[in-house]
């Protein structure tokens, strides 16, 4: 709608004549006014805004205050808000199989993108229960069509995967979920925090700290001030979640392109690659084999896998010319005065490990314990 005002405004310009808007049929204030009126008084146990948060203290009773995701770095107190964006594209044939497993469900493709995220989360150790925030639109009604505003809100998408389910079944509690939410979605985000009463910490957003869209409908403009004109993406250097996974669909071939966006306060770039990768190798394996339990599909690549299994596994030690246990405590220590013990960056040398032990088995045997 702006851009179609911006080109209105221009093209009249030219020709040296004031813009001959369109009357619209309402105004935001008329849209503020509808929503107040709609939810009613949340004290009425009536109304609408009652109900919706009655729903929501029943839903997210007990969520998951924060997912332990493995962050490269601690949460700070004062977010920055800085972050970047992971690009990623997903092929044309995974997409098309994306959209069968949708169909096939009676699910959308955002049903399911939603359910590979909480299945990535879920093999990162984030465990069974997985929110996720999504906006939804406000613009069901085709009379704020040409209204420029914000019509958006945001709800709590959350997710089971308790049981080891296969990519399939989980689609379809990612629906059922899905639909419950946004059958109650009038009531604004800050209400519904309000309602679910989760402890508020500073730094870290309520109810959920990782968002997923999907862009479904295309919004490019093709020709403004009488010109062939495309959209360019501008990166805007900021993250207001610690992720966000952008989808959007290609109604010509099926390909899915997207990004991660990251916080910069929590990930360092090449994990959010990382991560990246793993989602698409996630996705391809669902895509291929829907009905595989998710305790089967791999998300980490053969180099990752191998470095897992072992080179973190790789602890022999050369123990010079001792060949036995017996050897071992015979031969006695290397160094006395090498680190016996290391314990929060404070070590002790095996003399004064020694000497310890033996206090400690002083003082038990004074007292009556022990040999």
């Amino acid at each position: 709608p702006l851009l179609t005002d911006l080109d209105t405004a221009y093209t009249a310009r030219q020709t040296n004549t004031p813009p001959d808007y369109p009357e619209l049929p309402l105004q935001y204030a008329d849209f503020a006014l509808w929503q107040h009126t709609l939810l009613g008084d949340p004290a009425d146990p009536a109304s609408l805004a009652a109900r919706q948060a009655a729903h929501w203290r029943e839903t997210l009773a007990h969520l998951p205050e924060e997912l332990p995701l493995p962050t490269d770095h601690p949460r700070p107190a004062t977010p920055t808000h800085q972050g970047e964006v992971v690009p990623f594209e997903i092929d044309a044939e995974t997409g098309r199989a994306l959209a069968a497993i949708a169909a096939g469900s009676g699910a959308t493709l955002f049903m399911v993108v939603h359910a590979a995220v909480a299945a990535l989360l879920h093999h990162l150790g984030a465990g069974d229960d997985i929110p996720l925030g999504t906006p939804v639109s406000g613009r069901e009604d085709s009379r704020v069509d040409a209204l420029v505003g914000f019509f958006l809100n945001t709800v709590v998408l959350r997710a089971d995967l308790s049981g080891d389910p296969d990519f399939g079944e989980l689609v379809r509690r990612v629906r059922t979920a899905d639909l419950a939410a946004f059958s109650h979605a009038d009531l604004p985000l800050e209400a519904v925090a309000e309602a679910v009463g989760q402890p508020r910490v500073q730094g870290r957003n309520p109810l959920f700290q990782t968002m997923v869209t999907y862009h479904s409908v295309a919004t490019g403009v093709h020709e403004l001030f009488g010109l062939p004109a495309e959209e360019l993406p501008v990166e805007i250097g900021g993250s207001k979640f610690d992720l966000e996974f952008a989808f959007g669909g290609s109604e010509e071939d099926g390909r899915i392109t997207g990004g991660v966006r990251f916080a910069t306060d929590l990930f360092e770039r090449e994990t959010a690659e990382r991560l990246t990768g793993r989602l698409l190798r996630l996705l391809r394996a669902v895509a291929a084999e829907p009905e595989r339990p998710l305790s089967g599909i791999a998300v980490m690549d053969e180099a990752e896998h191998t470095l897992v299994v072992s080179g973190f596994n790789d602890t022999a030690r050369a123990l010079g010319g001792a060949t036995t246990l017996a050897d071992l405590v015979t031969s006695g220590p290397r160094d006395l005065e090498a680190p016996a013990l290391v314990f929060e960056g404070e070590e002790l040398s095996r003399a004064a490990f020694e000497d310890r032990v033996n206090r400690l088995a002083r003082l038990l045997i004074a007292r009556g314990v022990g040999p």
